[in-house]
């Protein structure tokens, strides 16, 4: 599926931490429904874990474990009604298939960075890692950010036959490897229906990377390339695959190219809104395009917005993807009200604060922690935060976490993590990248710390981060 989906995707994931000096409890226990499914990690000394994992259809974790210090297990429960494709990572996105009632254990050793699973119902261990062999056996190959792929690209940026035949090609050595494995008796009917469904939308997906280039023009698609994506109108239907991500990607993709008027190359969330509106399949299958219609154009002109949020709430009878775009409309209407100069912070119960008044409440020193859920390099530094805040408990210092996500229940979501962020000191800055404190205080990138105090005055405006020595050094100075 291509990565830049994911990029949009990942505004809808959210970061879990599990410390390298933790020790995780062993509940290797038996899934306790049929809509439960249970993932045991056991992790050596010295071995890491990337995973993103689903907390519904549209929210999602990820585990991001480095360098443990010592032999440690634990599990993940996950609830779904459907199977469902997930990832670990490392340099590169790697693919399973899990299904709802059934517990899976993983080894991981220290430099280890493939995982397998295992489980007592074979099939279902070889479907398992299926998707991992059949990536490792072919070619992991992905438009959005291979650099090799440019060179099936024609001088102008268009989808060209030689790229056309090479995603063929892909595709169907793929499908040979499938067709192989139940040859074999390696997998069940529902494993192969599941398995070269994933494998036939990424196929699609990829096919529809190009029209997303910078560099396309859409007044200059050939005629057989309109043809060819013509032909899946219908290939969207079936809402028991909504679980598969390239299954959600091909069917965005699909979607965006239908709804963008060729001679300007672009598409507008009315044209958008429509298509969506009209899609003729499955209701789960329509929500979802419903949903995500509004979730990626939340940025859209904010009057046309609230037309269609109001519009979207009466179609969709999907109770949790209405919570979340009120959610998100709720902020933008509070963020539009917002002093063009006034730094504005939203705290857990869904009020506006005012940042001067709760600086001034604070004690001498002001730590702050700008960081986002999405933000690996901010979650790699949380362990060093806890400990820090337990050193100076007692001193005259305040620890702050400001995050700049852009959707209020990924900030949420991602700070309920770490017991030491609560109402007082965890909140999310109104407008974000956009807001007057990033403005005021030119931040590009996170994390950022800064160190105050409580007058107001700046004392390092890019202060070490927590694991940094020099940063103890720094407050004792001004303690």
């Amino acid at each position: 599926m291509p990565s830049n989906f994911f990029l949009r995707l990942v505004c809808l994931v959210n970061i879990i931490f599990l410390t390298s000096s933790a020790i995780f409890s062993d509940n290797s226990i038996a899934a306790q429904s049929p809509d439960t499914t249970s993932l045991t990690f056991h992790i050596q000394r010295g071995g890491r874990l990337y995973f993103s994992y689903p907390l519904n259809i549209i929210q999602f974790k990820e585990v991001f474990i480095d360098n443990v210090m010592q032999d440690s297990s634990f599990t993940i429960s996950i609830t779904a009604k459907a199977p469902f494709t997930l990832f670990s990572q490392h340099k590169v996105r790697i693919p399973y298939l899990f299904y709802p009632g059934y517990n899976y254990t993983a080894d991981i050793k220290a430099g280890e960075t493939v995982i397998d699973f295992k489980c007592a119902d074979k099939h279902k261990e070889f479907e398992c890692n299926a998707l991992k062999d059949i990536t490792a056996a072919t070619l992991g190959f992905d438009l959005s950010s291979e650099k090799n792929a440019n060179k099936y690209f024609s001088p102008n940026g268009q989808y060209d036959r030689s790229l056309d035949s090479f995603l063929i090609s892909l595709k169907n050595q793929r499908i040979a490897l499938l067709d192989e494995y139940r040859k074999r008796g390696n997998i069940s009917d529902e494993g192969y229906r599941l398995l070269h469904a994933y494998i036939y939308y990424d196929f699609i997906g990829k096919r529809l990377t190009p029209f997303y280039k910078t560099n396309f023009d859409p007044k200059k698609i050939p005629g057989w390339y309109v043809d060819t994506i013509r032909q899946y109108q219908h290939a969207f239907h079936d809402s028991s695959l909504l679980r598969l991500y390239t299954f959600q990607g091909a069917l965005i993709y699909y979607h965006r190219y239908v709804a963008t008027d060729t001679n300007s190359g672009h598409s507008t969330l009315a044209s958008q809104f429509a298509v969506a509106k009209n899609f003729k399949g499955s209701l789960p299958v329509s929500n979802f395009l419903l949903y995500q219609v509004l979730n990626l154009g939340k940025n859209k002109d904010y009057k046309d917005y609230a037309m269609y949020v109001d519009s979207f709430k009466l179609i969709c009878s999907d109770t949790l993807y209405k919570k979340v775009i009120q959610q998100n409309f709720d902020l933008m209407a509070k963020e539009r009200v917002l002093s063009a100069g006034t730094t504005q912070l939203l705290t857990l119960h869904g009020n506006l604060l005012d940042f001067d008044s709760l600086i001034s409440r604070q004690k001498k020193l002001i730590y702050i922690d700008c960081w986002a859920s999405w933000c690996a390099p901010c979650k790699s530094e949380m362990p060093s935060s806890a400990k820090l805040q337990k050193e100076y408990a007692e001193k005259n210092i305040t620890f702050l976490f400001f995050s700049l996500d852009n959707i209020s229940t990924k900030w949420e979501i991602g700070s309920s993590d770490y017991d030491f962020m609560n109402k007082n000191n965890n909140f999310l800055v109104a407008g974000n990248f956009k807001s007057p404190f990033v403005m005021k205080h030119r931040i590009g990138s996170i994390p950022r710390y800064i160190l105050m105090s409580n007058d107001g005055k700046i004392i390092d405006g890019n202060a070490p981060r927590p694991g940094d020595p020099k940063l103890k050094e720094l407050i004792n100075r001004n303690l």
